[in-house]
């Protein structure tokens, strides 16, 4: 494996350089076999077509509702924002540091992906005062620099974005979602050139689905949300299929279904190498015999975050509604889950990521009202506890959050009001050089 593995180790689906050696070890001995096929998608054919423009829309893999498109968030009354979490003299070093706005603000449904670099990618989105976006952009921890690179092909919301062994970025998927269109195509971001291309179509158009680096290289793309048949009709809702792209060819194969279909769910590679998918449920994808299987008993979830451990456990947080505070832990070895400590703040649609000296920071909440908070807290796996740290700089929820090579976590975007500046806002939590 090549040096890109260290690069990719703050990710939430990949454990640190240190544990990486045992997926290695297992991808070597056992490769891949090939997966197998699902039930075929439905096509939306020609006068579904007609409502987005026609042949042009087809080619561009973006596939309109034949019905009027619910609205993804529903209207809730927003909730007044928690009182600020005291400062305590926990990590006294820790300060939140601003980078300087954006290029273009992120309010919600853009990706972050860590490139091999270093840098940080930052692509897609929703935002206040310019809505759906194509617009791509590029922030360098080393100058502290935000600056613009070129514009996807196509503007996405609640797409994917997986970071390829060989530096470049898979995005996938998405939607459009003042016309309710989901896509299922791809792209591919090269950093050294700056350009995007197009790959292939995905067999199912999708929206909110999960995209897992498996360890040898392929992209597992998972549920989501896309247009099925019901009673003679069509609507939207949760899928159960999955599929698996291979970069060496740059095309898409069916794998076998979900178990259950989900939406709103996070998926996490765990050192075995299988992919914990949680949602309202919790199941296991095995990529050596294409396979789902139904995990232990778990609580529902749903905008909630999963981070892997060092010790190969994972922490799954918050989430469903108006946000939770509690928290577990689930044991792959034992397949059986866990409650752990309680957060001082309920959240959903938040960020959360592990830092170097293996605890989990969380950032931020946003709720239907488009909510948000300004607080942050580290979870201790050794003594299962929550520990409050300094309040962000702006409030955030529906951000997006990423641990750079440095150790620092950088906190990107997100809506807090209709209309607010904090879209473009973005901040670093210095942890003084702790490794």
């Amino acid at each position: 494996m090549s040096d890109l593995h260290e690069r990719l180790r703050t990710l939430d689906y990949l454990p640190q350089p240190d544990l990486w050696s045992e997926i290695e070890a297992r991808a070597v001995a056992a490769p891949a076999r090939p997966v197998t096929g699902s039930t075929p998608t439905v096509v939306v054919v020609g006068i579904l077509l007609a409502i987005l423009g026609g042949a042009a829309i087809f080619a561009s893999g973006l596939l309109p509702p034949p019905a009027p498109f619910p609205s993804e968030i529903p209207s809730q009354t927003p909730r007044e924002s928690p009182p600020a979490t005291p400062v305590v003299d926990v990590e006294p070093q820790w300060e939140w540091i601003g980078t300087g706005p954006m290029v273009a603000p992120r309010g919600e449904g853009h990706t972050v992906t860590l490139l091999g670099d270093g840098r940080v990618l930052v692509a897609g989105g929703n935002a206040s005062g310019i809505g759906l976006t194509a617009g791509a952009e590029l922030y360098d921890p080393e100058t502290g620099t935000w600056r613009a690179t070129r514009d996807m092909l196509v503007a996405r919301f609640d797409h994917s974005a997986t970071l390829l062994p060989d530096g470049r970025v898979l995005v996938a998927g998405g939607t459009q979602p003042a016309s309710g269109g989901v896509f299922a195509t791809s792209e591919l971001y090269d950093p050294e050139t700056e350009t995007w291309s197009a790959s292939n179509l995905m067999h199912e158009a999708r929206t909110g689905h999960t995209a897992t680096l498996l360890p040898d290289g392929r992209v597992l793309i998972a549920g989501g949300r896309g247009w099925i048949s019901e009673d003679g009709g069509w609507d939207m809702g949760d899928l159960a299929s999955a599929e698996v792209y291979d970069p060496t060819t740059g095309t898409w194969s069916r794998t076998t279904d979900m178990a259950e279909a989900r939406d709103v769910s996070t998926a996490t590679l765990l050192l075995d190498g299988r992919v914990l998918i949680v949602g309202q449920s919790a199941q296991l994808y095995d990529p050596a015999s294409a396979t789902w299987t139904v995990t232990g008993r778990v609580r529902a979830h749903g905008s909630h975050t999963a981070t892997l451990l060092r010790d190969g456990r994972v922490l799954v947080a918050g989430g469903s509604g108006l946000g939770s505070q509690g928290a577990e832990l689930y044991d792959p070895q034992a397949n059986a889950w866990t409650q752990t400590g309680t957060m001082a703040e309920r959240r959903a649609y938040f960020a959360a990521g592990r830092l170097p000296d293996g605890r989990v920071l969380v950032t931020g909440s946003g709720d239907g009202g488009y909510g948000g908070s300004r607080t942050a807290e580290l979870y201790d796996p050794d003594t299962g506890t929550w520990i409050p740290v300094r309040n962000m700089l702006s409030t955030h929820g529906y951000h997006e959050g990423i641990t750079l090579d440095d150790g620092r976590f950088l906190v990107v975007g997100g809506l807090f009001g209709q209309l607010s500046a904090n879209d473009a806002s973005a901040e670093i939590l210095d942890v003084g050089g702790e490794s």
